[in-house]
């Protein structure tokens, strides 16, 4: 008989010992839950934030480029004018 006595107090402390673990498991899973769901709203944040800051990059590009177009365009009718202009005098 001690040594179930023996036994059983062993085990309840192992019982016990068993349980915090588990608890403290439990906290530090739900933890790192919270942790990695807060990661993910922020790379989902910085993402948004970059395409937006492509976007309007590429916009500004898209401007510049009509522009230097409608540039060149004017040069190359004033250019054609005065080359005619040229053979007509």
């Amino acid at each position: 008989m001690p040594s179930q006595v023996g036994n059983s107090g062993v085990s309840g402390r192992l019982a016990k010992r068993v349980d915090r673990v588990l608890r403290n498991t439990r906290v530090e899973l739900a933890t790192a839950k919270k942790i990695l769901a807060e990661d993910k709203r922020v790379a989902k944040r910085a993402k948004d934030k970059l395409a937006r800051k492509n976007a309007k990059r590429a916009a500004k590009l898209m401007q510049k480029t009509i522009l230097s177009l409608e540039d060149h365009h004017e040069l190359l009718v004033q250019q054609q004018k005065n080359t005619r202009g040229d053979y007509e005098g």
